[in-house]
């Protein structure tokens, strides 16, 4: 009996070792597959699969790792290298120095979480054949017209005269179309003479500019002056005037320039200057829209400008 007592602290203590022993310790967790790699071609927008894949030179790749969802707070290391050198950043434009390319990627990560040590990694080797770019044909040139006739005409309405018309402009181009000129009322600008404090000679100016493909040819420009009628005045005449005339023109002809200023190229008007007392000023606009402004010429084929009467 004695010695039964005696050795049952030793039995005790090797029963707590035998449980202690028996109770693992949090497990490690190895993954060598502990996300997935994106390789994108942001040119064409494809996705590249599985471990071969075409590129073109010029191409630009961008590479992703994507963890699995319960390694998503977790930040790995990742590694992409392209033919064994090493490229910093997810993206990587194909160069074409070769054929093909091998692309190495790792991500990595060695961590504790808790009481365990997780020790994860991923790998993918894509290896993409390199087509030369098509360089894109360079056009053939086109060789300007060695001929034609830019050509500045100037419409001129006195201030008072423009309140009670809206002209409207044409002309006939170098294949004989008659072809509207487009206009705002900003394009129109206001200018006139102070003479001792007094307003004179008050006018309305539109210059415009008319391009012509060719030289050798014959056209004209009208303007034609539509009444904007008024029920009242605002006072007892009225000064009406309005002209047409061709200011300056530059002709091209086998490459050579002719640039020409005019002074009297002008219409001779059928409504010259003239006061109108108020009550006359209908039976002026109506004769006004029946005898437009009208200015014809010629482009020679010399490049010179004639008046066509």
């Amino acid at each position: 009996m004695k010695h039964f007592i005696k050795a049952r602290p030793f039995a005790l203590m090797a029963l707590l070792c035998v449980f202690l022993t028996s109770c693992p310790p949090d497990p490690d967790i190895h993954d060598q597959n502990a996300g997935t790699f994106i390789i994108k071609n942001t040119s064409t927008g494809e996705t590249i699969d599985g471990n071969n894949g075409s590129v073109r030179e010029g191409d630009i790749l961008s590479v992703e790792f994507l963890p699995k969802a319960e390694y998503s707070d977790m930040h790995f290391t990742t590694k992409t290298t392209v033919d064994g050198e090493v490229i910093n950043g997810k993206y990587y434009t194909v160069s074409g120095s070769s054929s093909e390319i091998k692309i190495d990627l790792t991500a990595s990560y060695n961590g504790s979480k808790g009481n365990t040590d997780y020790y994860l990694s991923a790998a993918r080797t894509v290896v993409l054949s390199v087509s030369k770019k098509t360089p894109t044909p360079t056009p053939t040139p086109t060789v300007e017209s060695n001929e034609y006739a830019d050509i500045t005409f100037l419409v001129v309405v006195s201030a008072d005269l423009f309140t009670f018309v809206r002209p409207e402009i044409s002309y006939i181009d170098a294949d004989g179309n008659r072809i509207a000129v487009p206009q705002t009322d900003g394009d129109w600008e206001y200018d006139s003479i102070i003479f001792d404090g007094e307003e004179l000679a008050a006018r309305y100016r539109y210059e415009f500019e008319l391009h012509y493909p060719k030289i050798g040819f014959g056209s004209e420009v009208a303007v034609t002056y539509q009444p904007n009628y008024v029920e009242e005045f605002t006072k007892e005449s009225f000064y009406f005037s309005h002209s047409l005339s061709l200011a300056s023109a530059s002709t091209v002809k086998d490459f050579n320039v002719k640039i020409f200023s005019f002074t009297n190229f002008r219409t001779d008007s059928t409504n010259p200057e003239t006061d109108i007392k108020k009550e006359d000023v209908r039976d002026y606009l109506d004769q006004l829209v029946s005898t437009p402004d009208v200015l014809r010429f010629s482009v020679n084929e010399d490049g010179t400008l004639s008046k066509v009467e």
